[in-house]
């Protein structure tokens, strides 16, 4: 079981974090880096988390549905990109799990689809 770095982002091409996962049955686990996060999705995983910490089920379909409408990318070290589903982030123990889309899978970025970062 190989690591690979990721790179999440959002539809509008612009880092949200990136992520160091190996693959375990088609789920993708391991380390995020979430510094480069917008305060707001930042603020958005934090209660996420809390949601599942304190086990306030009932809060966690809307949460999840939040975080479902962002739209998350992957880009792989190998230049694919796909849809992710199922992203769990835990800000305060860095991990992350998600599972790829499997039917939006596409190959390396064209040159004018770059990612972008914050300052851009």
């Amino acid at each position: 079981m190989s690591s690979q770095c990721v790179t999440l982002i959002n539809p509008e091409r612009q880092m949200v974090a990136t992520a160091h996962v190996a693959e375990q049955h088609g789920q993708f686990i391991g380390r995020i880096d979430c510094s480069p996060m917008p305060l707001p999705l930042q603020r958005l995983f934090t209660e996420y988390e809390e949601v599942v910490n304190t086990q306030v089920f009932s809060l966690l379909d809307e949460v999840e549905d939040h975080i479902a409408r962002l739209h998350l990318m992957g880009v792989f070290e190998d230049g694919h990109e796909a849809a992710l589903t199922d992203v769990q982030i835990y800000p305060s123990t860095k991990t992350v799990s998600f599972q790829v889309v499997q039917d939006t899978v596409s190959h390396p970025t064209a040159p004018n689809k770059r990612l972008q970062s914050d300052g851009e």
